[in-house]
Formats: structure tokens, C-alpha cells, sequence
């Protein structure tokens, strides 16, 4: 570290001495950066690595994480703790439809390719995942060579808007491993009944009235019904919808309802309640 790390973290042996962080020169102190669940993910790879601030920035930047200093960092976490799976990686968020985003990646390895597999509300694994899949797509990776990130939409089952909690495990060998911390999310399934409305309904209005500016489809729509999400505030009035409709967010193309209860408003109430009412 010291071809690294001496411009800012002076040498306390220089005379006279450089004013400036003198941590990396003690071996307890650093060690105690060093303590965390994986040789990847500790106090002093993420400093170095700029995922908690770091005045130097991203230290690994130039050649991806697994170079010097990273590399020498992760082989001395080994020494020090004993071996780990050689995983890093995350499910960095999951959307209110049930898109889980993130990535996993073999450490020692950066060429591998590894499934990952998603537990909902079971921290444990090693039953039937509630959804699996290659990481092998572009994305945020945490910067490692070649593609580690994933997409995965979670099943109905788990999209019932109630809240539950989703874990993610790589496979390796044959064998399952756990990868972060459990995320807690709520999500929702759209309702065949309010697409039926939607269709028949709502959207000829749409398409008439706004098809010139906007593009009309349930799916489209949809994301605009649910944001916020009901466990987020938002109501059938209340919601970016009929926000945007009634004109009240500065929507360019004024307002198309008069009050929130004229059409098609009422039509986006009627339809809010059918998704997510009771």
C-alpha cells in the first residue's frame, strides 16, 4: 500500500513529519479495519474501495477490485480469518413490481459465471429459491471484470403486497452460498381484473385524449398508478397518475379532469381501488 497510499497517509517516521491519516502504518489499527463477514466485503476493502467514503477515492479503480491493493488486502484477510467462499456481491433493490436487481461474482475467479438463487422470508436456502438465474448480465458489478450483474422478477407468490424479506445465495461447487444481507421489500402482483378494466375502460379514453403525447398501454399506466406505492402514501388520489391528469405536478399538457373526481380521474379511482383496495 505504500506505492498507493503515501501521499495522503503519511509515513509517521518522516522528518519532519507530513501532517495527514497515519492508520495505515499500524498493524492492530488496520486489522480492526480489516475485521467483516468476507475477505471482500470488510471495513478496509470498502474504505479502499470508496463504497464507504474515502478521501483517496476508489483505490482499485484502475484494473477492477480484485488487483493491487485489493488483491493483497483480500489474501491477508484470508491469513488473518481463514477462507471464505470467494463471493462477493448483492441484491442491490427490488422494485414495487418484484425486479430484483444486483450482482454476484466469484472473487478469485472473475471469469466464472455463477447462478444465483432468491429466498423469499428464508434466511437459510437450500430448498426450492423462489427465483434463480445467471448473473451474467451488463450492469453494476461492483466493477469486476466481465458481466456479473442479474435482473430476476419474483413470482406472484411473493408480490402480495405485504412485506417480506428476500436472500440471496450463489452456487459454487454445487453448493449454496450465502451472499449479503437479507433486503426487506413489498412488492405487488397487477390484478387480472384491473387490467380487464384498464383495457376496456380506461385506455380508448386515454388514447384518444393523450395517445398523440403518450405512449398507452396497462403496463405503462401501471407504473405511474402505483408510484407512490400504497405502503409509501400513495391513494387513489394520491398517486402520479391522476397527479399528472389533474394537472397539479406541471404537467405540460394541463389539466384534463377539472377536479379529481371528473373523467377520467374517477376512471383512474375506480381503477386504483380494483388493484389495490381491499
Amino acid at each position: 500500500m505504500n506505492g498507493q497510499c503515501v501521499s495522503c497517509h503519511a509515513d509517521p517516521r518522516q522528518n519532519p513529519p507530513v501532517r495527514g491519516p497515519l492508520t495505515i502504518f499500524s498493524y492492530a489499527t488496520m486489522k480492526g479495519f480489516l475485521a467483516g463477514a468476507t475477505a471482500s466485503d470488510n471495513g478496509l476493502l470498502r474504505k479502499v474501495r470508496n463504497i464507504d467514503t474515502h478521501g483517496g477515492g476508489d483505490r482499485c479503480r484502475d484494473l477492477g477490485p480484485t488487483t493491487t491493493p485489493c488483491k493483497e488486502l483480500m489474501d491477508w484477510w484470508r491469513l488473518e480469518f481463514g477462507a471464505d467462499a470467494g463471493l462477493d456481491g448483492k441484491a442491490q433493490g427490488v422494485t414495487s413490481l418484484g425486479d430484483v436487481t444486483g450482482y454476484a461474482v466469484d472473487t478469485r475467479d472473475e471469469s466464472a459465471l455463477l447462478t444465483v438463487r432468491i429466498y423469499v422470508d428464508d434466511a437459510d436456502g437450500g430448498g426450492t429459491p423462489a427465483v434463480e438465474g445467471l448473473a451474467n448480465a451488463s450492469g453494476f458489478d461492483g466493477g469486476y471484470k466481465g458481466d456479473h450483474a442479474f435482473r430476476l422478477t419474483l413470482p406472484a407468490a411473493a408480490r402480495d403486497g405485504k412485506q417480506h424479506t428476500l436472500y440471496l445465495f450463489a452456487v459454487v461447487g454445487g453448493k449454496e452460498e450465502p451472499i449479503g444481507t437479507g433486503v426487506t421489500y413489498t412488492a405487488w402482483t397487477p390484478k387480472a381484473a384491473g387490467r380487464t378494466y384498464f383495457t376496456n375502460t380506461i385506455q380508448p379514453v386515454l388514447q384518444n385524449r393523450c395517445g398523440t403525447c403518450h405512449p398507452v398501454s396497462y403496463d405503462q399506466q401501471y407504473v405511474s398508478l402505483i408510484a407512490p406505492t400504497p405502503t409509501m402514501g400513495g391513494t387513489a388520489l394520491n398517486n402520479e397518475l391522476i397527479n399528472r391528469a389533474n394537472g397539479s405536478d406541471g404537467h405540460p399538457g394541463g389539466n384534463l379532469c377539472g377536479t379529481k373526481n371528473g373523467s377520467p380521474c374517477n376512471l383512474f379511482q375506480t381503477w386504483w381501488g380494483m388493484e389495490f383496495g381491499p
